[in-house]
């Protein structure tokens, strides 16, 4: 098994993905109405465990910098990077544990204390950051360059995410339904192809309680219109970049394809679970999916080498000549 994706594999994946992209222009709003059921025990339970691995992979990337990171030769710049990388650790936990919480309130129509969410990146961090001392230090180079790897392709995915989120402003079928009903929601759906932009939003108003309560919040916002493109969906296929940690991880070898091959799975699984939730639309889930897997392929096959070439090149240990 190859730790990239090779071209049979492009060719499915893209193939298939882009097919389900093209039936959803014609019959978006079709499936949606068709598989829509907010009270979906399948759907609840994904709306709240797909992104976990996902954050979970950032949590420990990040505690693989602070162990793994260049020793610079300056004591106090040390103890900066370790610092610096175990309190971005820290602080993804503690998002993700909000994020939780966020999507736990939803799900169950009930305001949990907000304290709640250290409850819950406690729990991110035992998930993540212990496997880092189970590393062996023989492969710490290769341990930091996948480590800066996942965080520049998670950070990437998600400023690209949130602007097409923004730019699309598409209403996330529920909130229609909510909004006007399931007769008028269909009157106000709007297609993949109509992005109307967030300065739009406005014009919705703000809508009476029973409707937030009908959606489990407890505040409007924009995240109600943030339909395309999926991001659960994009943060479940993703975390495939941890096949890449066969380099320094032995028992991954020759297991990679299998890993890759898990997180299809679950984001297929993913995909389905957000159109029944009425949170997305096909489009929405199959761009989401294809996205994640496209900056993976690309990143995996041109910024790998390149922060292999450039840590090779400036942090590896420099070979003495012998004495004569």
């Amino acid at each position: 098994m190859k730790p990239r994706i090779n071209l049979v594999e492009r060719l499915v994946v893209y193939g298939l993905v882009g097919t389900l992209f093209l039936v959803g222009l014609f019959l978006d709003l079709p499936i949606t109405e068709g598989l829509y059921d907010p009270s979906n025990v399948f759907g609840q339970t994904f709306e709240m465990a797909a992104e976990i691995p996902a954050f979970a992979l950032v949590i420990f990337t990040c505690f693989l910098g602070a162990r793994f990171h260049p020793t610079p030769k300056a004591k106090w710049l040390d103890i900066a990077l370790t610092v610096i990388f175990a309190l971005a650790g820290l602080g993804v936990a503690c998002y993700a544990g909000n994020h939780f919480l966020h999507l736990l309130d939803r799900v169950t129509h009930h305001e949990f204390p907000p304290a709640f969410f250290l409850l819950y990146a406690l729990v991110y961090l035992s998930l993540s950051a212990p496997w880092v001392l189970f590393i062996k230090k023989e492969g710490k180079a290769d341990a930091f360059v996948f480590a800066i790897f996942v965080l520049l392709l998670f950070a990437t995915t998600l400023v690209i995410m949130q602007g097409l989120k923004m730019l699309w402003l598409r209403p996330r079928y529920r909130t229609l339904v909510a909004l006007y009903g399931v007769d008028g929601a269909a009157a106000n759906w709007l297609p993949v192809y109509a992005p109307q932009g967030f300065w739009n939003f406005d014009r919705y108003g703000v809508p009476p309680a029973s409707v937030l309560e009908s959606l489990g919040i407890s505040e409007w916002g924009k995240e109600e219109f943030y339909s395309f493109p999926s991001g659960h969906t994009l943060h479940a296929v993703v975390p495939m970049a941890f096949c890449l940690a066969s380099s320094f991880l032995p028992r991954l070898k020759g297991k990679e394809g299998y890993v890759r091959l898990g997180f299809y799975v679950w984001g297929i699984l993913t995909a389905i679970s957000r159109i029944v939730r009425g949170a997305h639309n096909l489009t929405d889930v199959a761009f989401g999916f294809l996205l994640g897997v496209l900056a993976f392929d690309l990143y995996s096959t041109f910024l790998l080498p390149a922060l292999q070439r450039f840590h090779a090149k400036h942090f590896a240990p420099k070979e003495t000549a012998p004495e004569a």
